[in-house]
């Protein structure tokens, strides 16, 4: 879909084609769930949450537990440059 673009581009819309949405999307066939019609689908800040109840955060323990291991794991790799590279590439975590 994403080499597609060049060819045939597509335009944001905030309700109906943003990164959450398309991620979702994408979601629903990898796992093949019927479609979410949730309203964090469109406020992408709520999104994790949304993420958590369809079981999809592999994490034993709460959704802010979660929450806080991410934010800390973002400082130590934003605080290298090297690492975050690395990090964002699909290669070591920290």
């Amino acid at each position: 879909r994403a080499q597609s673009l060049g060819q045939k581009p597509e335009f944001y819309n905030t309700l109906s084609n943003t990164c959450t949405t398309n991620l979702v999307r994408h979601m629903e066939k990898v796992y093949r769930v019927e479609r979410v019609e949730d309203w964090r689908v469109v406020f992408p800040g709520y999104a994790d949450s949304l993420a958590w109840e369809l079981g999809l955060v592999d994490f034993d323990g709460t959704l802010e537990e979660a929450r806080e291991r991410l934010r800390a794991r973002l400082v130590s790799v934003m605080a290298d440059p090297a690492l975050w590279s690395r990090a964002i590439r699909g290669g070591e975590k920290p």
